[in-house]
C-alpha cells in the first residue's frame, strides 16, 4: 500500500482523539470504509509505530523454549520484510517456525525448511494447514489421545525419572515416570489413528511435543536436566491441547540442506538466521526429533541422545565462512534478510565483507535479554558467565545493487 497525507493524517486524527478508543482491527476497517481502499491491521500497526514511535508488539505464536529462538525480535523481522513488498517468504532455519509462523499470520506465503524432524512438523502443522473443517476432528482425537492407558516405552526407558543413562552411570530426570508412560501410550496411539506422514498426523504429533515440553525438568535444552529437584511445571500431568492453527496463504515444508535447496526455490525474499556458535541444535533437541521419528534409535552419552547426531558445517570455525558465502551467492530472491549474533563464529567485519559483494546491505542492532542458560552448568564453573543481554544483528541485502 503506498502511503498518503489523507491516510496519514485521518489515521492520526483517528489514533489520537482522547473520546475514542479504536483497535488497530477496527482502525482499518473504518479507514477502508472511509477512503474506500483496502487498509490492513498491519499496515496501520507498523504506519503508527513509524509516526507516533510507538514500540512494536509482539504478534503470538506456537512453540516451545528454544535457544536462539527469535520470537522477541519477530515485530522487527516482518516490520523490515513489510518494506520490500515481497508476497512470498523463504525461511530457510526456520527452528521452531515461529517467524513463519508470524509471516503467515501477516499474509505471506512462507517456505519454511530445516533439517530437524520437529521443525518439519511445525512447519506442516501451523504453515501448511488451512482446512478449518477438519478442527473438530482433531479435538474429538485429542481428546481420545488424552484418554489413552499408559505403557512403558521408549520416552519412558530413557527419559524418565528412575531410568539410567547409557552403562547405569547418570540418574535421568528429563520427566516424570507418569508423564513419559502417557507420551509413550499417545505416540504409538497417533500411529494408530492418522495416516503416517498426513497433516493430521503431523498436528497430533505437534500437540505431543508441546505438551512435553509443558512438562521438562531442563531449562530449555535436551543435553542436561535439573539434577537435585524436580521444576514445579515436571510436577504436572501431560495434556495434549490442539495447536493453535493459522489460516492463511498454504505455505510450504521443506527438509533439506539449506546450500542445496536454493538452488530449485524461487521466494520474493529470503530469510536466514543459520547456527551461529559450535552447539550442534540435533543434540540440544534430540527427544523432540525421537518424538517425530519415533525409530528407538541407539543412545548414548550421559543423557541418552541418539548415536547418529552429525554436526553442520555452520557449527565449525573452519567451514562456517565458505558455506554461509555459498548460501549468499546461491539465493535467488533478490532480497535477503539474515540474522545474526552478535558472538557468533563469523565476526562482524567478515560478515559485512562477504554481504557487500554481493549488493546493497544495511543493517540493524537489536538488544534484548539472554538465555538463563548462559548463566549455569559449565559457563559458570568456568566463571564466565558474560554480558546479560544480546545483540541481534539485522543484515538486509539488496542483491545485484
Amino acid at each position: 500500500m503506498i502511503w498518503n497525507t489523507t491516510f496519514t493524517n485521518r489515521l492520526m486524527k483517528l489514533a489520537s482523539d482522547p473520546k475514542t478508543h479504536y483497535t488497530e482491527v477496527e482502525l482499518a476497517s473504518k479507514l477502508s470504509k472511509e477512503l474506500e481502499i483496502e487498509v490492513t491491521r498491519n499496515a496501520v500497526h507498523h504506519k503508527l509505530h513509524r509516526t507516533l514511535n510507538q514500540p512494536l508488539t509482539l504478534i503470538e505464536t506456537d512453540g516451545i523454549k528454544y535457544i536462539g529462538s527469535k520470537r522477541k525480535i519477530i515485530p522487527y523481522i516482518v516490520e523490515e520484510i513489510r518494506k520490500h513488498n515481497a508476497e512470498s517468504v523463504l525461511d530457510l532455519f526456520a527452528g521452531t517456525t515461529r517467524v513463519g509462523q508470524a509471516l503467515k499470520k501477516e499474509g505471506f506465503i512462507v517456505g519454511s525448511n530445516d533439517l530437524a524432524s520437529y521443525s518439519y512438523a511445525f512447519g506442516k502443522t501451523y504453515l501448511e494447514f488451512n482446512d478449518i473443517t477438519k478442527i473438530d476432528e482433531l479435538n474429538k482425537k485429542i481428546r481420545h489421545l488424552n484418554n489413552v492407558l499408559p505403557v512403558d516405552g521408549f520416552l519412558t526407558q530413557h527419559y524418565a525419572g528412575g531410568a539410567y543413562s547409557l552403562g547405569k552411570q547418570n540418574p535421568i530426570m528429563f520427566f516424570q515416570r507418569k508423564n513419559t508412560m502417557k507420551a509413550d501410550a499417545i505416540r504409538d496411539e497417533i500411529d494408530n489413528i492418522a495416516v503416517t506422514e498426513s497433516l493430521e498426523w503431523y498436528i497430533l504429533i505437534t500437540s505431543l511435543i508441546l505438551a512435553l515440553d509443558k512438562v521438562d525438568n531442563t531449562v530449555g535444552v535436551q543435553q542436561a536436566f535439573l539434577k537435585h529437584s524436580w521444576a514445579k511445571r515436571a510436577e504436572n500431568d501431560l495434556t495434549l491441547q490442539l495447536p493453535k492453527l493459522i489460516c492463511g496463504k498454504e505455505g510450504k515444508v521443506y527438509r533439506e540442506d539449506a546450500n542445496v535447496l536454493v538452488d530449485s526455490v524461487n521466494y520474493d525474499l529470503t530469510y536466514i538466521d543459520p547456527p551461529y556458535t559450535s552447539h550442534n541444535y540435533a543434540t540440544y533437541y534430540h527427544i523432540h526429533d525421537s518424538v517425530v521419528r519415533w525409530d528407538n534409535p541407539t543412545v548414548k552419552g550421559m543423557v541418552n541422545s541418539p548415536t547418529m547426531v552429525g554436526k553442520s558445517k555452520y557449527n565449525s570455525k573452519a567451514t562456517v565462512q565458505d558455506s554461509f558465502e555459498d548460501l549468499i551467492r546461491k539465493i535467488g530472491s533478490r532480497i535477503v534478510l539474515i540474522s545474526y549474533n552478535d558472538e557468533g563464529l563469523i565476526p562482524y567485519n567478515d560478515l559485512v565483507e562477504i554481504l557487500s559483494k554481493h549488493g546493497k546491505l544495511s543493517i540493524r542492532r537489536i538488544e534484548y535479554k539472554r538465555n538463563i542458560m548462559h548463566k549455569i552448568g559449565n559457563v559458570q564453573k568456568k566463571g564466565k558467565i558474560g554480558k546479560d543481554k544480546n545483540t541481534e544483528l539485522l543484515f538486509t541485502l539488496i542483491k545485484g545493487e
